[in-house]
């Protein structure tokens, strides 16, 4: 199934929720949508480069090469309203996977990347203004705080 969301269509086939988009058939209920079943939850951060705490919503991810001609995988994110994407390197991943024997699922990789966007909020950064990148050596700190790596 396809989906509309922000001017592009996304594939994705996951259980569907009333959360409320358009498909690709020009549909739109204003009920009938996909839910992601990777989920982060939605968590609220106060920053010195923002007026007031914004509250920041996982919206989704996916390989990057496709859409942006990108070695990464991007999570995307609303912060205060306004998308933030966080990228992180597929190199780093294969790594990973073929050297060190360590896998981490869609759900590992999108809460990695909501800690890292957390972290760089808190820091006064506005990730609103421009992509953030996790490279391997935060991507292995923010694991293995997470208990991932």
């Amino acid at each position: 199934m396809n989906i509309e969301f922000g001017g592009q269509f996304v594939w994705v086939q996951k259980q569907v929720y009333n959360v409320g988009f358009t498909n690709t058939q020009g549909l739109h209920s204003g009920r009938q949508g996909i839910l992601m079943s990777y989920i982060v939850t939605p968590f609220e951060v106060s920053s010195r480069a923002l007026a007031e705490p914004v509250k920041v919503r996982f919206v989704h991810l996916f390989a990057a090469i496709a859409t942006r001609h990108s070695d990464t995988i991007d999570c995307v994110f609303l912060v205060g309203g306004q998308h933030a994407t966080v990228s992180i390197s597929c190199l780093v991943l294969t790594e990973l996977r073929e050297k060190e024997q360590k896998y981490l699922s869609d759900q590992q990789l999108a809460e990695i990347a909501a800690l890292h966007l957390r972290r760089t909020l808190e820091q006064g950064y506005d990730a609103t203004q421009a992509e953030l990148f996790i490279d391997g050596i935060q991507l292995r700190i923010l694991g293995k705080e997470l208990g991932y790596l």
